[in-house]
């Protein structure tokens, strides 16, 4: 649990060498303050594992189903209505990126950093977020769908997913402190060792979904067992 004077950092925090400005964000209706390090463009060390012909192609054409993108520097990039389909961005830096409408459907997003990046309207269907960083994400609740994405340790710390559509998908491990998960549909989710502290469960269908070994909204471990529903365990 993270309380006053305290901070929970994403697990990549600061990973590559460079310059970066600080921002601080915070929206007064009670939820944690959000302090975020974007790097300075053009002074950040970024990996060049990508595929030269295919970064060109999508900024020219904002079309590239399959594409290898993996370590790209995509950060503020202008990617709305995009199709990424199947594309591998893996360790891709998407920091403030416009995702409005961009289909990444089966998409490979393992480790990528979308910090402050717009996916409203965005298609994460079966689309991999291992890993992922999706700290101060916009609009990430106005996703059209995260069904079956896995979100394996994805950082969604005080993430908006109220109305989400969750169903199947893969939450194993991922930090959801202080999320909006209300009215979100996760059936037959994943969320086992997830951690749900303090996160807003209201409404939420959680048929069928896995809560096995979850740390609950109010601290508890969830037991061996706890499907649909969070079974305290014994204490120690």
């Amino acid at each position: 649990m993270v309380g006053p004077g305290e901070c929970d950092s994403p697990p990549r925090f600061s990973s590559k060498e460079g310059r970066y400005t600080l921002i601080f964000t915070h929206d007064d209706a009670g939820g944690p303050a959000t302090f975020v390090l974007e790097p300075v463009s053009g002074e950040t060390e970024v990996s060049a594992n990508y595929s030269q012909e295919d970064l060109d192609r999508l900024k020219n054409t904002k079309k590239c189903p399959n594409c290898d993108l993996s370590g790209a520097d995509l950060s503020k990039a202008d990617l709305s209505k995009a199709d990424l389909q199947r594309a591998n961005l893996t360790d891709a830096t998407l920091t403030g990126a416009d995702l409005k409408w961009a289909d990444l459907t089966g998409a490979d997003l393992r480790g990528a950093d979308l910090t402050g990046a717009d996916l409203k309207i965005a298609d994460l269907y079966d689309a991999n977020l291992t890993g992922t960083i999706l700290y101060g994400v916009k609009n990430l609740k106005k996703t059209r769908n995260l069904n079956l994405a896995n979100l394996t340790g994805a950082y969604l710390l005080a993430a908006s997913l109220s109305r989400a559509k969750l169903t199947g998908a893969n939450l194993y491990k991922a930090n959801l402190k202080f999320v909006d998960l209300s009215d979100a549909k996760l059936t037959g989710a994943d969320l086992r060792s997830a951690d749900l502290t303090w996160a807003d469960l209201s409404d939420a269908t959680l048929h069928g979904a896995s809560l096995e070994g979850a740390t609950w909204v109010d601290g508890r471990k969830c037991a061996a067992g706890s499907i649909g529903t969070c079974v305290p365990g014994r204490p120690n």
